[in-house]
């Protein structure tokens, strides 16, 4: 399984390999934890990606994923479902996938809004911000709603820095040149919501990101 994660780009995995990862990542949830790992890394992978992300099996892979996004479950297996989630929209195939499953996948992921561990935020502040990414590029308002819901409800309670730097550039991406979108975001406070973060000094990011932000809306 190894060899999926290491190889190049442009590798295709044999169908034994395959098998062998999808029949890894089912293992119990207490020791499924390095299958997730090379998961996370395989599915960059476009013969991976084509394979479990693919009209025959995808909606059973993403379902599959978000199971381990359950808020009681171990951190560690939610922070890779959501890194796995995240790289999936590295390919077309998997991208199409993440967006007809945009619903159940954010409203499930929201729910580790309360975890403890900042990579788990992070990792969820990267999800939605690949979610702003490619709802930027179509006209979709109900998904850029979503959105916006769930970067204003995670950003209330998050506390680490680069999370809250990821749901800036998330929510500077989904409100940028769409008046429609920049009403949805004011409606739900999020200006009163982000302009403390104007005075952060360090990283400096944060507050360059959050004045442009505010210049948006």
């Amino acid at each position: 399984m190894l060899s999926i994660a290491c190889s190049t780009s442009t590798e295709t995995p044999s169908a034994q390999q395959l098998q062998a990862l999808l029949k890894a990542i089912s293992w119990p949830t207490d020791i499924v934890f390095p299958a997730l790992d090379i998961l996370r890394l395989a599915i960059r992978n476009p013969g991976v990606s084509e394979s479990f992300c693919g009209e025959k099996d995808g909606t059973q892979f993403s379902s599959h994923l978000i199971r381990f996004l359950n808020p009681g479950g171990k951190q560690a297996n939610q922070m890779l479902a959501l890194r796995t989630l995240c790289n999936c929209f590295v390919h077309p195939v998997g991208q199409k996938l993440m967006m007809s499953q945009g619903d159940v996948i954010m409203s499930q992921a929201i729910e580790l809004k309360l975890s403890s561990n900042k990579n788990v935020h992070i990792a969820l502040a990267t999800l939605a911000l690949n979610y702003a990414v490619c709802l930027h590029k179509i006209n979709n308002i109900e998904g850029k709603a979503q959105c916006l819901s769930v970067i204003s409800t995670v950003m209330e309670v998050v506390q680490d820095l680069e999370a809250i730097f990821r749901l800036l550039v998330a929510l500077g991406t989904l409100i940028s040149g769409d008046s429609n979108a920049v009403q949805l975001a004011k409606s739900l406070g999020v200006d009163s919501q982000i302009k403390k973060y104007s005075s952060v000094s360090e990283p400096a990011k944060v507050n360059e990101c959050c004045r442009f932000v505010l210049n948006l809306l």
